[in-house]
């Protein structure tokens, strides 16, 4: 084989290397080398009553799950962790659960509402599945525990959202419980939840090297050729 071709085949095989790079790069969503760390919140926000306590209550009824939302003004719609059918039991105490666009028609309107400068109200929603629903209402300015640099101190205005996390820290859920009407059918709860507000993700590091390097090589072969 002559010293043009085997070249030529080497210069091919190197351009296969690079797109595979910048592909696996691109589709592992900015995490291709272990280098490449997990992107920082832009904000945290702690989903407790206001004198820090978690959210607790009771209810008539006998219930071994609920649901977790954060409401905007009503409880009855858009509420962000509701539609998609999330349920909670004491067993989910831990967890973490991502939603991001397009997992949940209210992620457009918190979007809107984290970004748009003023306090808003909220209401940390809590339901159950005999359809009745609690809530306690919370300014955004009481609501983030961690802002990130260069914020108004109410929201994020100016920052682009790319998702949240909900992280359940406790829940419990008793009956009895208090059972204060004497016939043994309620429910007392607690919980408290965590909610990571993600930016948009950008291009990792990885990604960007290896279309740069495919990029470099093509016109390398073209030159060559």
């Amino acid at each position: 084989m002559s010293t043009l071709k085997t070249r030529e085949l080497k210069t091919a095989r190197g351009i296969w290397i690079a797109i595979d790079l910048a592909i696996w790069g691109l589709g592992s969503g900015g995490r291709g080398l272990a280098a490449d760390l997990p992107p920082e919140p832009l904000a945290v926000a702690e989903i407790t009553q206001p004198d820090g306590t978690g959210v607790s209550s009771g209810i008539a009824g006998v219930f071994t799950n609920l649901g977790i939302h954060l409401c905007y003004e009503s409880l009855l719609s858009d509420c962000l962790f509701q539609s998609n059918g999330l349920v909670f039991g004491p067993g989910d105490a831990g967890r973490t659960y991502h939603i991001g666009p397009g997992d949940d028609p209210a992620f457009g309107t918190f979007v809107d509402l984290f970004t748009n400068g003023r306090d808003d109200l909220l209401l940390f929603g809590t339901s159950f599945p005999n359809g009745f629903r609690d809530g306690i209402p919370v300014h955004e300015s009481d609501l983030f525990v961690q802002l990130p640099a260069g914020s108004n101190g109410i929201d994020l205005q100016g920052f682009a959202i790319g998702s949240f996390d909900l992280r359940l820290n406790q829940l419990t859920i008793t009956s009895p419980g208090r059972n204060p009407n004497g016939d043994g059918v309620w429910t007392d709860y607690s919980w408290n939840a965590t909610l990571y507000i993600y930016p948009v993700p950008e291009p990792s590091v990885t990604a960007l090297a290896a279309a740069g390097l495919a990029v470099l090589v093509f016109r390398r072969l073209a030159t060559k050729l």
